[in-house]
């Protein structure tokens, strides 16, 4: 009947150590994964922002040529070049009021 008792409680005692230790198995296991998944997210914020401030500087950049093109000084250059148009005479002038 001691024997018995004796394997009983080994039987509890190794269980309880065992359920124990699956539990901090399973614990660093999860804590691993959400490491691994915050260091795989930081690299993604950092690609996004390098991707944003790339684009960033083509909309400036962009932005820049559009005036260069939109200028009053290169419309008439173009104008005199190509479609031989000159500013209008005074007698051509019609002052509207």
């Amino acid at each position: 009947m001691k024997n018995k008792k004796v394997k009983s409680t080994n039987f509890k005692t190794t269980l309880i150590w065992t359920i124990i230790v699956s539990v901090l198995f399973a614990e660093l296991f999860v804590y691993t994964w959400c490491r691994v998944q915050c260091t795989a997210i930081g690299y993604e914020i950092a690609t996004v922002s390098d991707n944003y401030q790339e684009l960033t500087a083509l909309k400036n950049r962009l932005n820049i040529e559009l005036e260069t093109l939109k200028s009053p000084e290169r419309i008439g250059e173009i104008a005199k070049q190509y479609y031989d148009l000159a500013p209008p005479a005074q007698e051509q002038i019609i002052l509207i009021h």
